[in-house]
């Protein structure tokens, strides 16, 4: 399953356009994800502009030469070769005569070239289409506010407490915070906490259950790693499930011992 995902270059500034395709590794017994540069996301139409990456100008946007200059220059360079010394040069009016011919040659192929244009552009709009395609425009947002509501809704859809007056609390803070978004709907989001210097703890990673299977849980966790590695941090822990240990073992976390103790069930203070 294929889905398109956003992301945005801090140092850049630029969105670019990625195709995100899971599939199951039978080495790592585990799904994984592999993305696909598509192209760069216009910022006023939102348009996605194909490149190679390298920033490489599109060909249509340098001007070519003529078909009949190219076609007549070529044909004086090769003669101009294969003439034997103090042979005579093409007259005015052969050389009239072929680029005559290179015009109508010329016309037939511009008709040609129009029309394989049009099949182009047909075909890139139609790949624009998620619904059609079982796709799905995913960006992705690295510390911006999310409502509490959203994340409170999420957290219901997979399952878990809601956590509503818990994360109305004005003392609850976020160390780093990346979101993954639908449109206005938030279907994924991934929390850190730390001291700023050297430790971090991830938590709460979620994906909505129609968006999972994705590869949007894998690029959640990418982008909350790098970011804490450029602000600092080299000593990442994260709590999981025993189900999941493949999964987080991906990105490079070991499996140590560890406690943990729960002092607030039910509502009361244990």
């Amino acid at each position: 399953m294929a889905c398109i995902i956003k992301a945005t270059d801090k140092r850049s500034g630029l969105t670019y356009a990625y195709r995100s395709e899971s599939y199951w590794d039978r080495e790592k017994k585990a799904p994984r994800s592999r993305r696909t540069l598509i192209g760069r996301v216009d910022p006023e139409t939102g348009e996605i502009v194909p490149t190679d990456g390298r920033r490489r100008k599109k060909m249509e946007e340098t001007k070519p030469k003529e078909l009949s200059q190219v076609v007549a220059e070529t044909i004086k360079v090769d003669a101009a070769k294969k003439a034997p010394a103090g042979s005579v040069e093409f007259t005015a009016e052969n050389l009239d005569s072929m680029l005559r011919e290179i015009h109508r040659i010329e016309e037939s192929l511009g008709g040609l070239i129009s029309c394989m244009q049009r099949i182009r552009e047909k075909s890139l709009h139609t790949e624009d289409k998620p619904a059609e395609r079982g796709e799905v425009h995913v960006e992705y947002s690295v510390d911006e506010a999310v409502a509490a509501e959203k994340i409170s809704s999420l957290r219901a859809d997979v399952g878990w407490n809601r956590m509503e007056r818990e994360l109305s609390d004005p003392r609850l803070t976020s160390f780093l915070h990346v979101a993954a978004w639908d449109g206005e709907k938030l279907i994924g989001y991934v929390d850190s906490v730390s001291n700023g210097v050297t430790d971090a703890y991830i938590q709460d990673l979620m994906v909505h259950p129609d968006y999972q299977g994705k590869g949007i849980g894998t690029t959640l966790m990418e982008n909350m790693i790098e970011n804490l590695k450029a602000r600092g941090i080299y000593m990442i822990s994260v709590l999981y499930e025993e189900r999941l240990r493949e999964f987080y073992r991906r990105f490079g976390f070991q499996q140590i011992l560890a406690g943990q103790m729960e002092t607030y069930k039910g509502g009361e203070m244990a």
